[in-house]
């Protein structure tokens, strides 16, 4: 059974991903015409609706872990609430 901190560190790792990737697909939907190729625009439709709702729910689970250890200023927890606050805020104004 993996330790507490083996584990957190998989979850920051698994948060961050999910934050680049949607930041990855958003930049590729905006700047290319998906639906140009069927397999592309097949692949987007799929993958849209999890990616934003893994997106909006990643502050709330970073805040939990984050809260889990105590509201220390040097967590990882902390910094990635900050970088998907930000992702979202680029998410709203770049629409």
């Amino acid at each position: 059974m993996p330790t507490n901190r083996a584990r957190d560190y998989k979850v920051r790792n698994i948060i961050f991903v999910i934050n680049v990737l949607f930041l990855v697909v958003w930049m590729i939907s905006k700047n290319i015409n998906v639906y140009k190729v069927a397999l592309i625009g097949a692949i987007y439709k799929l993958i849209w609706l999890p990616l934003i709702v893994c997106f909006f729910s990643l502050p709330i689970v970073s805040f939990i872990y984050w809260r889990k250890g105590s509201f220390k200023q040097s967590s990882k927890f902390l910094y990635l609430i900050v970088f998907s606050l930000l992702s979202i805020a680029f998410l709203l104004v770049s629409t």
